[in-house]
């Protein structure tokens, strides 16, 4: 066969210079298709990006040129007359279905024990290892031969570079599962080395104040007539759990006058009597830890329970009163609700569930959409635009405008809307069942389908983003939070307090998950979680979760703002997509501020004197420009003598 040689130059973006044995050869094209001009003809070239799917047509210029779609195959018993060994005259032949590849550079392998068969190339063998790398089913045998599948080598990009040095197309094996991660096949996941080690500090025991507290719960309980059997001791985070075993003649509804008397006599600044536990049957009495200790965030993630879930949205946020790591999923809980006073923790979640998924999650499989009206917390994520952030196009990937929130509201209401259009073509009922259809090859890209990334939305301090557009962001929101679930939209809401006039009861009612930190009084408990309990938290991070009817009290890992910014770095120097996903547009009002034709004939006849007014007080319903939120509309004349000339010029007096 001989050496070859093949350059391909970049002139400018988008145009490249080929050169090759068979001279020269100009190649145009963007993403997703190109046009080849070389001494062999013109093809086209045309795919669908992201899926591996190519196509290569020779525009056919005479009647005895053919049609190039097809792809490479072997052709058995072709009978090589360069053979020399007249007992082997059998080769097979590794051809090109291609124009582009003149016949006197067809490649012959010989089979055999030829003379010169150590001087052959084996193409067969080459372009088949890497079309079924490509695909994902290459099995090849390691040094001892075992036959053990090894991972495939062979990435898109590299796939892409083949075709362009050696002109052949390669198209995606069908008869294997998507794979979404592939256009970011070289993306690496964050490691735990980013965040701090060993600052779990863990509990210290005093087991002779323990002993002592349990006596003093024991005596309390008797001087009210509760006989109990057995008690157990936790020491948790942020309080220490006393599980209870009542007597069988004792009845619990005793204890639940009895927390401010064990408090007294324990000396302590909290207690909170839990009656029943859920699913232990024992009566839980949590008091307050003088000396609390912090979780951190590597401690969660780093924790077995972790590593192994198998959830679609794995948020962790931190460890019970019983020092287990707390959970849950996304997709089966779709929407939370956190709030609190200032200064208790609500950020620090924020981040902290942000983190679990980025941890768990490949840009392909998830797509992040944040607003923060202050721009300071969430804003540490900027960079990770081109990986995880999707928004509206031209506004910027952190959403700290009021406007801006409104209309991307608008947004992922109208992405919802297309998606549940694609689901009823499909005929599936939610997105699990169509990404699974969809990676099963049962849905085609060419007929329109593609795959679809969750999106979590995580909005922070949602009265300050809401401030003017109130009721335009609850239309919204109800909408989504009654219908998003199904199409892999769920929201993430932090705000101070979610009152009626912040966050309509119609909403909350779709919100299943509600997280609340310390606040003042037992009437702020009620409006988050419809129950007592969160004026009895006792600090920072410290929290009760409640998801439908069942409350648990957790110590929110905590992340410091160094940890964020290394896990942001590192994931913005990993491949990522050549830009930002974008939303849908929301539709836009008719109206603007530009003048429009008048019939003065149909003008009332209190029309000039009903103008004046309005612009002397500049507000009215009269000449005034579209609805902005809900603030009143603005008055487009801002005095009276630029009315005047424009009543005169509609003859208006």
């Amino acid at each position: 066969m001989g050496w070859r040689f093949r350059k391909r130059i970049k002139l400018l973006p988008g145009i490249f210079l080929n050169i090759s044995k068979s001279g020269f050869g100009l190649n145009l094209g963007i993403k997703g298709a190109n046009v080849t001009i070389g001494p062999n003809g013109t093809s086209v070239n045309t795919g669908i990006p992201g899926t591996g799917l190519y196509r290569r047509d020779r525009i056919d210029t005479s009647a005895s040129q053919r049609d190039v779609s097809e792809y490479y195959s072997i052709e058995d018993n072709y009978q090589d007359d360069a053979c020399k060994n007249p007992a082997t005259p059998q080769h097979n032949t590794a051809r090109m279905h291609n124009a582009d590849v003149p016949k006197s550079e067809e490649l012959t392998q010989c089979v055999g024990n030829c003379e010169h068969s150590k001087e052959t190339v084996d193409v067969t063998n080459a372009f088949d290892r890497v079309a079924q790398q490509a695909s994902g089913r290459l099995a090849m045998k390691d040094k001892a031969g075992n036959g053990e599948e090894d991972e495939p080598n062979f990435t898109i990009d590299e796939l892409k570079e083949t075709e362009e040095v050696t002109g052949l197309t390669f198209q995606e094996d069908l008869s294997v599962p998507y794979d979404p991660k592939l256009e970011l096949s070289h993306y690496k996941y964050p490691t735990l080395d980013l965040l701090e080690q060993g600052k779990d500090e863990g509990p210290s025991i005093d087991m002779a104040e323990q002993n002592a507290n349990k006596e003093r719960i024991i005596q309390v309980l008797m001087s009210f007539g509760v006989e109990i059997s057995t008690i157990r001791v936790t020491i948790g985070p942020s309080v220490t759990l006393y599980e209870v075993t009542l007597s069988e003649v004792t009845s619990m509804n005793k204890l639940h006058y009895l927390e401010d008397d064990i408090a007294l006599s324990l000396a302590a600044k909290s207690v909170r009597i839990i009656a029943p536990m859920p699913g232990r049957g024992t009566i839980g009495i949590e008091v307050a830890n003088i000396k609390p200790y912090n979780v951190s965030i590597e401690s969660i993630l780093n924790s077995r329970t972790y590593q192994e879930s198998r959830m679609e949205l794995p948020c962790a946020i931190g460890k019970t009163t019983t020092n287990e790591v707390f959970m849950f999923d996304l997709t089966d809980a779709p929407h939370v609700l956190i709030a609190g006073s200032s200064g208790q923790g609500k950020s620090v979640a924020l981040s902290v569930l942000i983190t679990s998924l980025l941890y768990k999650k490949h840009p392909s499989e998830l797509k992040l959409v944040l607003m923060d009206a202050q721009g300071i917390e969430l804003g540490l994520y900027q960079s990770l635009e081109n990986h995880f952030l999707t928004a509206l196009e031209g506004i910027t990937p952190i959403i700290t405008e009021p406007i801006d929130a409104m209309n991307t509201l608008n947004g992922l209401c109208r992405l919802m809307d297309h998606r549940y259009r694609v689901f009823k073509s499909a005929r599936v009922r939610n997105i699990k069942e169509y990404n699974n259809r969809f990676k099963a090859r049962q849905l085609s890209p060419l007929e329109g389908f593609e795959y679809m990334p969750y999106v979590v939305v995580v909005i922070d301090s949602f009265n300050a983003l809401a401030f003017g557009y109130e009721q335009e962001m609850m239309q919204s929101l109800t909408r989504l939070t009654q219908l998003s679930r199904a199409t892999g939209i769920h929201l993430i809401i932090a705000t101070k307090r979610p009152s009626s006039d912040i966050i309509s009861s119609e909403i909350k009612s779709y919100i299943p998950v509600r997280i609340s930190f310390k606040v003042p009084e037992r009437i702020d408990s009620q409006v988050i979680l419809d129950c007592n309990g969160a004026e009895e938290l006792v600090r920072p991070g410290d929290m009760l979760f409640k998801y439908n009817k069942d409350v648990v009290r957790v110590q929110c890992a905590f992340i410091d703002t160094i940890e964020v910014e290394q896990i942001c770095k590192y994931i913005s120097q990993q491949q990522k997509f050549p830009e930002m996903t974008y939303l849908p547009e929301p539709p836009m009002e008719e109206g603007g501020s530009g003048s429009s034709d008048v019939d003065t004939k149909s003008l009332d006849a209190m029309f000039g004197e009903v103008a004046r007014m309005v612009v002397m007080k500049q507000a009215g319903s009269g000449v005034v420009g579209p609805q902005i939120g809900s603030k009143p509309r603005e008055v487009l004349i801002q005095d009276l003598n630029s009315l005047e000339t424009l009543l005169q010029n509609l003859g208006v007096n």
